[in-house]
């Protein structure tokens, strides 16, 4: 399976390092209009190949600075309109070197660390609208 459309149901637990074990192929997750508080470090270590991960409108409160590591294919990464309020660092997007475009609107953003982007070297595209950047 290269797909897998969870979005818009009800699912109200953290994406955990179980959740998707097993799913080594899948390229294209589709989370978004869920629950999910969380998204735990190395949750995707399995699924190497994705390519494409969208949770939007979930309630997504932080990111762990490892949560994306090892995504060596991952290009585009959406996680607008949930509650991330936590600073985005140089470390937050380090483990993602082929991530073109980048969705983090509509959160609650606090700021950047000056450097934030710089690992994330193929980034295209960044909307960063709507947080409380100062």
């Amino acid at each position: 399976m290269n797909q897998l459309y969870l979005n818009n149901n009800l699912i109200a637990s953290p994406v955990v390092n179980s959740t998707f074990s097993g799913l080594s192929k899948l390229e294209y997750l589709f989370l978004q209009g869920n629950l999910i508080p969380s998204i735990e470090g190395g949750a995707f270590a399995s699924a190497t190949g994705l390519v494409y991960l969208d949770a939007q409108g979930n309630k997504i409160a932080a990111i762990d600075p490892i949560t994306f590591n090892g995504f060596s294919k991952l290009n585009q990464l959406y996680l607008n309109s949930n509650l991330i309020a936590s600073p985005i660092t140089n470390q937050t997007f380090s483990g993602l070197p082929k991530l073109e475009y980048l969705f983090l609107q509509g959160n609650l953003i606090p700021s950047l660390e000056g450097n934030a982007f710089t690992s994330a070297t193929g980034l295209l595209y960044i909307d960063l609208q709507g947080n409380k950047i100062a």
